[in-house]
């Protein structure tokens, strides 16, 4: 027969499997850390600008932005970088013809780059990090990004050249409280952001 010790210890092993609650570096984001630590970088829009496909008052508007710039510490041991002061979102145009504003903002939560593997990656953006108004629309309309909570965008991420990619992913949006325009209830952004220096995942061990 086991002993009363072995066979605690033998329970406590059983527990921890089924609730998933492996030790630190078992397995997942914690077998990884970013590199270089402890470092302030830059992450900025590629050549492919940030898009996004919605609509409002029923009608499908394209918003293309051509820069964008998220800046940030790398942790001395983890995964997620938090942006360090609002991003910037600039040189923005819509398909209805109008020029537009995207103010970013974090009094809700930091924005976030954040990793889970040498592959895959995320833009997490706090409630209300975000508000998009027209020209063409007008001060009637104002959209709130992430509206009810924080929204996590998943991503692409390539561990050789650093750079994270958003591909059709649903942004949740709605009209501010005090807008008199419609829209979606979601929106669908496409973004691909290089770091300066390179970010890479590497192993913790």
């Amino acid at each position: 027969m086991l002993s009363k010790t072995k066979k605690s210890a033998i329970g406590a092993v059983v527990v921890v499997a089924a609730t998933g609650m492996m030790a630190p570096g078992a397995f997942g984001a914690s077998q990884y850390k970013l590199s270089p630590p402890s470092t302030v970088i830059t992450a900025s829009e590629t050549s492919q600008h940030l898009t996004s496909k919605g609509t409002i008052d029923g009608f499908p508007i394209t918003v293309t932005c051509t820069t964008v710039t998220v800046k940030g510490k790398t942790p001395a041991d983890g995964m997620v970088i938090k942006a360090s002061v609002n991003p910037t979102i600039t040189g923005c145009t819509d398909s209805l013809g109008g020029t537009d504003t995207v103010k970013t903002n974090s009094t809700n939560g930091a924005w976030k780059l954040a990793w889970s593997s040498p592959t895959a990656a995320a833009v997490v953006i706090p409630k209300a990090g975000a508000t998009f108004s027209s020209s063409f629309l007008g001060a009637a309309c104002t959209i709130v990004i992430a509206p009810s909570g924080t929204a996590k965008l998943k991503a692409s991420f390539n561990n050789s050249t650093g750079v994270v990619t958003v591909t059709n992913q649903a942004l949740p949006v709605a009209p501010s409280s005090t807008s008199s325009c419609t829209a979606s209830s979601t929106a669908t952004m496409n973004l691909q952001l290089s770091s300066s220096p390179k970010v890479s995942v590497v192993s913790n061990t």
